[in-house]
């Protein structure tokens, strides 16, 4: 087989590996910085005391994907009462993975979850209604891995801290609006023409078509060189039928 090849072979065995480890973005709703809307365990209202309320939005790959990384953004305090900066402690912050309800395509079974107080939080230098904006980094204890065409619900929200209310920035997605539950609403409901939520989701898509692409190169490349072996043998050690076929060469010497 020919050298350009096998240096081809090569490049995709070591660089293939580092690609699936790494990753990149494969779901995204990108930033629309005009408002945000609550998702939190537990906040203090002065108007109506202690309320909660969770916000969850949709996503959907077009193959089979793993996803081991996810982004989003927020701010904290609500419009009228409340801190507009992040807690002074430790911050727990939780993400779930929701499948959809066949009778109504809201969330339904919790399918992951993961809570943790080391959740990257990083100012983005941008101010939404005088609140700070911020974006979150978790990285999954385990990978997720997701269906094609198949709905799921993403899930993330402050969890256990009355002094501070964390608040999802919306995204400029043009998908189906986010949902919400509440004390006043028990079961997940869409907003009205509401809009979406900003989050991004990293991982791979599932490398079956580029295994497989791979895997045909390495046999061609065995194939191949099998094929020049055997030229190489028969030019090497020709067979004695091959000697026989071969013309003789008369001398012009008189014996």
């Amino acid at each position: 087989m020919k050298l350009p090849f096998r240096i081809l072979l090569l490049v995709l065995s070591t660089i293939m590996p580092v690609a699936l480890a790494e990753g990149g973005i494969i779901f995204d709703q990108p930033h629309n910085p005009v408002h945000a809307t609550g998702s939190d365990t537990i906040w203090f209202d002065p108007f109506n005391g202690n309320i909660w309320q969770l916000a969850a939005d949709d996503f959907w790959f077009s193959q089979p994907s793993r996803v081991d990384r996810v982004v989003w953004r927020g701010f904290y305090g609500g419009d009228f009462y409340g801190s507009y900066d992040p807690p002074t402690g430790v911050e727990t912050m939780r993400l779930r993975v929701y499948g959809a309800r066949p009778q109504d395509g809201l969330p339904g079974d919790v399918i992951r979850e993961q809570t943790t107080t080391d959740a990257r939080r990083t100012p983005t230098g941008l101010v939404i209604g005088g609140h700070p904006e911020f974006e979150y980094e978790m990285t999954l204890e385990a990978p997720l891995s997701a269906d094609a065409n198949t709905a799921y619900w993403l899930e993330v929200a402050q969890v256990g801290d009355p002094s501070s209310v964390f608040r999802w920035v919306y995204s400029a997605h043009a998908g189906t609006p986010f949902v919400v539950t509440n004390g006043h609403v028990p079961d997940w409901v869409r907003i009205p023409d509401g809009p979406n939520l900003c989050f991004q989701l990293h991982g791979v898509p599932e490398p079956h078509g580029l295994l497989l692409f791979v895997t045909v190169l390495m046999a061609c490349d065995r194939i191949g060189g099998r094929r020049e072996a055997r030229w190489d043998a028969a030019r090497l050690f020709p067979s004695r039928r091959n000697i026989a076929a071969a013309p003789r060469r008369v001398s012009n010497r008189v014996i």
